[in-house]
């Protein structure tokens, strides 16, 4: 397995344990889970520039848009984001990640254990008339050893 499929194949592995939620605009869905970057090998974590720590975790977002045949593609967007709690504001920076005809984003952040995290993104995807926003919540826990 290359390193660039490095990150997908995790996603895919932790699919019975981490639950993806997605929503609909329009003609496009966007897909969306929260990962701690515990779970992620050291060196895939170190090619995404992502910091392997217990109090931290990703957003991954990938945007799919329905065609007129029925099927999808995924697309690329732009995204503005922040993510907060009772303590802390965080802006969020995403990364493009792109495998094959994969496109997602990823942005990492600090969490508190057992606290509700706040989201809420602006994504304009390419071909869209209009920007979006996502809003959702959901609470983090450290990875117990």
């Amino acid at each position: 397995m290359s390193m660039r499929r490095g990150l997908v194949f995790i996603i895919m592995l932790l699919a019975g344990s981490v639950q993806a939620e997605s929503q609909r605009f329009g003609r496009f869905e966007v897909i969306y889970t929260v990962v701690n970057t515990t779970f992620v090998e050291p060196k895939v974590a170190s090619l995404y520039q992502l910091v392997r720590a217990r109090d931290r975790a990703f957003l991954n977002i990938a945007i799919l848009e329905t065609q007129e045949d029925g099927s999808t593609r995924g697309v690329p967007a732009r995204f503005k984001g922040r993510s907060w709690d009772l303590f802390q504001n965080t802006f969020l920076e995403f990364k493009e990640v792109r495998e094959g005809s994969a496109i997602y984003y990823i942005a990492d952040f600090e969490f508190r254990d057992g606290e509700v995290r706040f989201f809420e993104l602006a994504l304009l995807p390419e071909g869209a008339e209009r920007s979006e926003t996502l809003r959702f919540h959901q609470k983090v826990y450290e990875e117990q050893r």
